[in-house]
């Protein structure tokens, strides 16, 4: 009979805890449900709260605040992002890149087409590295230099969760795109920004995650914590029989054995699957165990 904890182990490993997870805090944090009939956006108590994921604030669902967008805000006023950088800090010490595998809604999408494709492709290492320069440059330096949410003004998740909607509902939004008085289309931000969201769910179906491995910079914040988070991947290499299985299953194609806390890792807990893998808590937190000694 299974312990409780190898019973957990499995759950947790399995496609089906991850896809759980992933609708639950998709239909959470996208509650506002009100939309459908009163065509509102909500502006209420709730959106001065940060979720641990990239979420367009102002999709027409959206009940919380995008992070990397409240950040940018803090940055354009000239004041210190104490509040958001605390969240940041706090669950990237707690769960590492967590939230990034069970919860954002946008990796769900992408996790999707992968699974719809046929053909595979791989990224070149140096493409995983850009995701930090997407933070400094666009998430702290233009923002600072302009005064202006540059990176939500590119978000290919911004476009999806709150443009096109926002573009069919209301009909001043239309209006930004279209010229009333001489008829020609003026919306070419959209525009681009439409074609990048083409680009990256297209390359979606045959590249794991590309967007959370190339371009998103909360994953690059939270990456910077995994290898001091509390929940950690552990591989015991006695048991390890090179078959690789591990790093094919990966959505973001870690080398699970020789860096288990990679900052790439999203600790989608997939892995764990694997008799020689583990998810543990941190030397120095997890519970001494107790040798039983024969008499």
């Amino acid at each position: 009979m299974k312990t409780p904890i190898r019973f957990f182990r499995r759950m947790a490993a399995g496609r089906l805890f991850q896809r759980i997870c992933q609708t639950a805090a998709l239909l959470l944090i996208n509650g506002h449900y009100k939309f459908i009939s009163t065509l509102h956006i909500y502006q209420g108590g709730l959106k001065s709260f940060c979720v641990p994921v990239i979420n367009c604030h102002s999709c027409p669902l959206a009940l919380y605040a995008c992070p990397v967008g409240a950040l940018q805000y803090f940055i354009m006023t000239g004041r210190f992002p104490v509040y958001v950088l605390s969240i940041i800090v706090l669950t990237g010490m707690t769960v590492g890149r967590m939230s990034c595998g069970l919860l954002c809604p946008f990796g769900f999408l992408q996790d999707i087409l992968y699974r719809m494709g046929t053909v595979r492709t791989e990224l070149p290492k140096w493409c995983t590295f850009l995701k930090y320069v997407v933070l400094v440059v666009l998430v702290f330096g233009l923002t600072f230099y302009f005064s202006f949410p540059v990176f939500c003004k590119l978000c290919p998740v911004a476009i999806l969760e709150a443009g096109f909607p926002l573009a069919f509902v209301y009909k001043d939004v239309v209006g930004r795109l279209f010229s009333t008085e001489t008829g020609t289309f003026t919306g070419w931000l959209f525009l681009f920004k439409s074609g990048f969201l083409v680009v990256i769910l297209v390359a979606a179906v045959s590249i794991k995650r590309p967007f959370c491995r190339i371009l998103c910079p909360l994953g690059a914040l939270f990456g910077l914590f995994n290898r001091f988070s509390i929940i950690r991947i552990e591989v015991d290499a006695d048991k390890c029989s090179s078959c690789e299985r591990c790093s094919r299953i990966c959505p973001v194609d870690i080398d699970i054995f020789n860096n288990p806390d990679s900052p790439k890792c999203v600790l989608c807990m997939k892995c764990t699957s694997c008799e020689c893998i583990s998810a543990t808590l941190r030397p120095g937190l997890a519970p001494t165990r107790k040798v039983k000694h024969n008499a």
